[in-house]
Parts: structure tokens; C-alpha cells; sequence
């Protein structure tokens, strides 16, 4: 698989993700202590960044399996050129969109605040007449996902380009583009909620 970033991680993240690699060999060898230290790592990951892009909907524990085994059937695959925990949220992003865009349930997580377009997640009020959560739902899946990971899971630039197989340069486009539109629906929210407070 091709590299996503330009530049070669520190030598010490070099013998963390070489030392999972190693333990997703050993568990797909049939190594049972390390198929559930596998398992015990991988399932945090899966759970939050499923949480995150489904929010409460009841597909949720579904999209958590279907990860998992998709997680599982490629433990074979995986040769430690991220840490383990992006490889899982990669995976994972992928089986949980198709399933969304079936079940049509994909939401935006409640848990991404602070963001520089809207104030509070899940407050209205007259600076910001509707929810985070609301905008979030208003872009397009790509810029909506990396919003997630970057704000919600708190993921690096290079750390959400590895994830969804991406470069950097387009991550950050879609970053500012997100915030521009979320910006543009903000104003333009205001200027509706201002045109109707006159008219009462």
C-alpha cells in the first residue's frame, strides 16, 4: 500500500508499529495469547470511532461487529506501516460507511465541540441557531468524516490521512472546506433567525 505522508516516522514509532506487526503475525499464526491482546487493543478503537460516526443509532452494535470481523479477517494483511490503531480506524471507517450508506443511519457524533464554526455541540442559541451535530450533518460524508476524526478522536493531520487512505494536503482542503461551509450555514441560520425574530 502506498505511503500517504512524506515524511518517515521517529525510530521509535518505527519499533512500536514493527512490534504490532508482529503480534497481528503471531495472532493470525493462531497464537491465542496474542489473538486477545489483538482483541483487546483493537476493540476500544472500533467501538469509539464507530460511537463517533454513528452516534446513537441502533446500527451501532452492528457496525461494531462487522468491524471487528472485518478487523480480524485482515489481521493477516497488516504489515505495520501505521500504528495498529489507524489501520483499525481505517478499516473500520470503511465498514461502517457502507453499512451507514445501506442502513442510511450515518450521523454526526454529539461528541466533536468547540469548533471554530458553531460554539457548543447540541446547544442552540442566537449566535448559533443549530447544533454541531446539525451542521456536521449538512457536509459532504468526506469532510464530515475527517471532522470527526480530527475534533471528535482528536487525530493528527497524517494520522486521519493514513486512516482514510488520502494525503495530508487533501485532509487539510477538506478541514477549511468544512469549517468555510459550516461558517456559511452559521450565517446564513442567523440571518434567517433574525429576519423572523423582526417579523414577530
Amino acid at each position: 500500500m502506498k505511503k500517504t505522508t512524506s515524511r518517515s516516522p521517529p525510530a521509535r514509532q518505527e519499533e512500536s508499529w514493527e512490534a504490532e506487526a508482529k503480534l497481528a503475525q503471531a495472532a493470525a499464526e493462531g497464537d491465542t495469547d496474542a489473538q486477545r491482546e489483538l482483541l483487546r487493543l483493537a476493540f476500544p478503537v472500533v467501538r469509539r470511532t464507530t460511537r463517533h460516526l454513528l452516534g446513537r443509532s441502533q446500527d451501532l452494535e452492528d457496525a461494531v461487529q462487522a468491524s471487528l470481523v472485518a478487523v480480524w479477517s485482515s489481521v493477516p494483511h497488516f504489515e505495520g506501516r501505521s500504528s495498529l490503531a489507524i489501520w483499525v480506524t481505517r478499516i473500520t471507517i470503511r465498514t461502517t460507511l457502507r453499512l451507514a450508506k445501506k442502513q442510511r443511519s450515518l450521523v454526526p457524533t454529539e461528541a466533536v465541540e468547540g469548533l471554530p464554526a458553531a460554539g457548543q455541540a447540541g446547544a442552540r442559541s442566537e449566535a448559533v441557531p443549530r447544533s454541531v451535530p446539525e451542521y456536521l450533518q449538512r457536509l459532504p460524508e468526506p469532510q464530515r468524516v475527517a471532522m470527526v476524526l480530527r475534533y471528535a478522536l482528536d487525530y493528527s493531520v497524517d494520522d486521519i490521512a493514513q486512516a482514510t487512505e488520502t494525503s495530508p494536503n487533501t485532509v487539510k482542503y477538506r478541514l477549511k472546506a468544512a469549517l468555510a461551509k459550516m461558517r456559511r450555514l452559521v450565517r446564513q441560520d442567523r440571518a434567517l433567525w433574525g429576519k423572523r425574530h423582526e417579523e414577530r
